[in-house]
């Protein structure tokens, strides 16, 4: 699938896994959506497509990226350009599978607190059942974080001039 360059995939957990899936699917279901988009872009755009959409499934998450670009065009001159309809789809399917996935997530995070709570909490005796600090979502956060971190938003606006 698609790959953020600057993720040390090697450092990944399962709860970074989990994620990465999610944002595999959400791709194949974009290129499924849009057959004619692997003739008119070349691998590199291709990727950035991936980029994109890991953007949308860390960062917006479910929500409809058009209520929260004007966030993001404060913070970097890299989302100086308007919404495509392309890049409306993206997102759809990102939130789509951020929506059928999410849950999954909290799963898996959960599980990692359970098997060792105290790398988590610093406690070893923290019930991580109960978890009453909220950590099992403090991992998912992280998780998302750590992704987001590594998209080049900087090809967003070539992608949001692209059309057919």
């Amino acid at each position: 699938m698609g790959k953020l360059k600057n993720l040390e995939y090697s450092k990944l957990d399962s709860v970074d896994n989990d994620i990465l899936r999610a944002i595999d699917m959400a791709y194949l279901w974009f290129v499924q959506e849009n057959p004619k988009i692997e003739s008119v872009c070349d691998e590199k755009t291709m990727s950035d497509w991936y980029n994109f959409l890991a953007f949308s499934y860390c960062k917006i998450q479910g929500d409809l990226i058009e209520y929260v670009l004007d966030d993001f065009k404060e913070d970097s001159d890299d989302f100086d350009f308007e919404i495509s309809p392309l890049m409306e789809k993206a997102d759809n399917c990102a939130g789509v599978a951020w929506e059928k996935y999410d849950v999954d997530h909290q799963i898996e995070a959960l599980d990692c607190l359970r098997e060792d709570p105290e790398l988590y909490s610093g406690d070893e005796d923290y019930d991580a059942d109960e978890d009453p600090d909220g950590l099992q979502y403090e991992i998912l956060d992280d998780a998302y974080e750590k992704i987001y971190d590594s998209v080049d938003t900087s090809s967003f606006k070539k992608l949001s001039m692209i059309s057919f």
